[in-house]
């Protein structure tokens, strides 16, 4: 069996080894990003939308209880070993959470997206009407090109 201290050390470090991992992923979707080139065809916005929902409201609700705490004292007086033992009570305090009603909150449905629609994608005639997802910076600058004219963005993601 794993002992307590184990436990909580193994439990501590866990987050930060998941974001260690999680980067380590990034990383690798960063590097395959790359960009692209094509004629400005259509940009478009899409607003997050969001709707109310209800969770449980959890509070805190805490007891007191009466603790028995037992203590040792010893002491040596020439040749004589005394051990006094005593009991003492405190007072110990139990805390957990406790469903209490529901509380409204608004839910994201859809996360708010930046998308630009490109023609002739990297000089190639065949691949028209691509749309890449991009970040606010690059939907700007896609703004500010004329349709048709000619643009390279680094897209976040293909599709809109």
């Amino acid at each position: 069996m794993v002992s307590t201290r184990k436990r909580r050390m193994f439990l501590a470090a866990l987050p930060a080894t998941f974001m260690v991992a999680l980067s380590a992923c990034a990383g690798g979707a960063s590097a395959e990003l790359h960009k692209v080139s094509g004629l400005r065809d259509d940009v478009r916005h899409i607003h997050e939308k969001a709707q109310p929902a209800t969770r449980p409201h959890m509070i805190s609700v805490c007891t007191t209880r009466p603790k028995r705490t037992p203590h040792t004292a010893t002491t040596r007086v020439g040749g004589v070993t005394k051990t006094r033992r005593w009991v003492t009570i405190e007072t110990a305090r139990d805390c957990r959470m406790k469903q209490r009603g529901t509380e409204t909150y608004m839910r994201v449905v859809r996360t708010e997206r930046w998308c630009v629609e490109l023609d002739d994608v990297g000089g190639n005639r065949r691949r028209d009407d691509v749309w890449f997802r991009v970040d606010p910076h690059a939907y700007a600058q896609a703004l500010d090109v004329n349709e048709g004219e000619k643009i390279a963005i680094t897209p976040r993601a293909d599709g809109c």
